[in-house]
């Protein structure tokens, strides 16, 4: 999460749904929450988290797989998985 939040490069919308997307990020950095779970999360229309999503793809933090996630929702990759890192964790190696 806080390679996210050190983002210069992402506006306050971009910012918001990567945050909502690394939430529910698994340790590979994929994810596949509804674009309403999204939007409800980053307090967005669903018509801006689209168009967020295509900005973040644009940018090279996000590729998309359509409809190829849970109960065919889209599947969301981050590019690189350590930008969620620190938001999921690593397991505890002891």
């Amino acid at each position: 999460m806080t390679a996210i939040w050190e983002r210069s490069d992402l506006d306050q919308a971009e910012t918001l749904v990567a945050l909502a997307l690394a939430d529910h990020a698994n340790d590979n950095g994929l994810c596949w929450p509804g674009i309403a779970r999204i939007a409800h999360k980053a307090r967005l229309s669903e018509r801006h988290v689209r168009r967020t999503i295509r900005s973040l793809e644009a940018k090279g933090v996000l590729q998309t797989s359509f409809n190829r996630g849970r109960n065919k929702t889209n599947q969301y990759r981050f590019v690189k998985p350590d930008m969620v890192s620190d938001f999921i964790g690593k397991p505890d190696i002891r």
